[in-house]
């Protein structure tokens, strides 16, 4: 995983007006996230599932995709989980739709970008109830060796008081069948939120809004042909919205983020058929639809020491005086340059080789004007960056969280989907509360950090309930490279690994980043 890949600093485009947009916005946002909460309590009508334990023998019911364990980024996971109030960088992307505009103290640039990349394989979920089911360890049916794959891509570019975010995780199953056909069905499900975000109130205030989509898919890959054929498709999504109040120059933040329950449709023109394998052992019924719960989280996190929400400064506003002089001096210019131009004409001689050394004095004002702008541009960059290193290195930070999810009616579990047999997943509304510490014990260069949260299961079939994790994680410096020129220069990375222990689950994630 390769994350907090920031933008080399190169010059900026100038500015909008700081004011520009924020009525639009903040109605669109309003009216948008009022329209989906009538979604949010919409009921679906009961489907012909048997009993528990009973065999899958019908199209009408849904996965349902809540997903338990903290996989995030290594930050977040060793966090546990208790992210929505604090917001910063691409972690925030899948806590909190209003991250994305959220500026760290070291960010210099009007305009900036993020990027994160992870990839889990099954060495981490192997030997566990990932599902939290109740009825031992994973047993998800396998064609091959590496039969479960996920996936994580994100990514942020802001620019002024915007941010536009986007992460997209891609999870792949392998279905089984017994018959020597040759053919290997891959089950996957994408889930992406794309999110548009601003800030207010001189950067205090942060609300986003976003939309998340959920899809299905069965293919058919004949590993003697290598021909991939789609069976069944299907394709959802809502609007998510969050809010973030970091207050400048105090110590806490309170974040809040709502996302609308995710129903897929099926796609009529791609789906082949609805029962895969008929009268054979295999049988296997697709869903009608994948469904998402809605889920309301909120959190509170409060920083000793280093100040947790220093004011960022937009570089533009701090040489706004020497730059409109700048543009001032070239019109002026551009009116000398004809009134001496006229002269030279009215005088005669040589005018070609008047006007020539006219311009030469003019162009050359013009160059000074532009090295005083830049120098100032300079300066301040340089005065940004010591005062980041005067807020001192040494902080403790607490983070609290709760996520409730919605109840989900008529669904089974993935496990359930794969394994043919019905287990009622996300009948009742859960609850998830979440604690984390961190704090860089060695200033600049060891962080630890440590945490908690309570998983809900989903299955009233499981005896054993919900499970306490306990999360650890650390961010040790490494030194300078600049990635042959692609990184900017003098560029510190860091290496960050998490760990995520319960009862019958561990997981574990390494990324690699930039020190700040």
């Amino acid at each position: 995983m390769i994350e907090g890949a920031r933008s080399p600093g190169r010059a900026s485009p100038r500015k909008p007006s700081p004011r520009r947009g924020e009525t639009t916005f903040a109605r669109a946002l309003l009216t948008v996230a009022l329209g989906a909460l009538p979604l949010s309590l919409t009921r679906t009508a009961c489907a012909q599932l048997g009993p528990d334990g009973s065999r899958i023998q019908t199209n009408d019911y849904a996965i349902d995709l809540f997903q338990g364990p903290v996989l995030a980024s290594t930050r977040v996971m060793g966090l546990g989980g208790a992210y929505v109030a604090v917001g910063d960088f691409i972690e925030g992307n899948t806590q909190n739709a209003a991250a994305p505009a959220v500026r760290s103290a070291h960010a210099l640039d009007y305009v900036d970008w993020d990027l994160g990349f992870g990839i889990t394989f099954p060495s981490s979920l192997g030997g566990s109830d990932f599902f939290n089911t109740g009825k031992g360890r994973t047993t998800i049916p396998t064609t091959a060796e590496q039969s479960f794959v996920s996936l994580e891509l994100a990514g942020n570019l802001q620019f002024g008081p915007w941010g536009i975010g986007a992460a997209v995780n891609t999870q792949q199953y392998a279905l089984t069948r017994a018959e020597a056909s040759g053919d290997r069905l891959q089950s996957q499900i994408v889930n992406l939120n794309v999110q548009l975000a601003r800030s207010f109130l001189d950067g205090q205030l942060f609300v986003g809004l976003g939309v998340r989509t959920i899809g299905l898919s069965v293919l058919n890959t004949n590993a003697v042909t290598q021909a991939e054929r789609t069976l069944f498709e299907s394709v959802g999504g809502n609007v998510e919205v969050g809010t973030l109040w970091r207050p400048n120059g105090a110590a806490f933040r309170i974040g809040a983020a709502f996302r609308g329950p995710v129903e897929s449709q099926v796609d009529t023109e791609t789906t082949t058929a609805q029962v895969l394998f008929p009268g054979t052992p295999e049988e296997l019924y697709l869903p009608n639809s994948v469904r998402l719960p809605w889920q309301i989280s909120m959190g509170f996190a409060y920083q000793f020491g280093r100040l947790f929400n220093p004011r960022w400064y937009d570089p533009h506003s701090l040489i706004e005086r020497t730059d409109r002089y700048v543009r001032w001096r070239q019109s002026d210019r551009e009116r000398r340059r004809e009134r001496l131009h006229a002269n030279a004409e009215r005088a005669g001689g040589d005018v070609p080789a008047a006007k020539a050394a006219i311009d030469a004095h003019l162009d050359l004002e013009r160059a000074i004007d532009e090295r005083s702008l830049e120098e100032a541009a300079n300066v301040t960059r340089q005065r940004l960056r010591e005062r980041y290193r005067d807020l001192g290195r040494f902080y403790v930070l607490v983070s609290t969280a709760l996520h409730i999810d919605g109840p989900v009616g008529d669904a089974v579990g993935i496990e359930s989907f794969l394994e043919r047999e019905v287990n009622r997943s996300g009948q009742r509304t859960t609850f998830s509360p979440r604690l984390g510490i961190e704090s860089e014990i060695i200033p600049n260069w060891v962080v630890l950090r440590g945490g908690t949260y309570l998983e809900p299961t989903r299955f009233e079939s499981n005896p054993a309930g919900a499970r306490i994790h306990g999360t650890g994680g650390a961010d040790i410096k490494l030194g300078q490279w600049d990635v042959f020129g692609i990184w900017p220069d003098h560029y510190t990375w860091r290496l960050r690994g998490a760990v995520d222990a319960a009862r019958d689950y561990f997981g574990w994630g390494l990324a690699l980043g930039g020190w700040y």
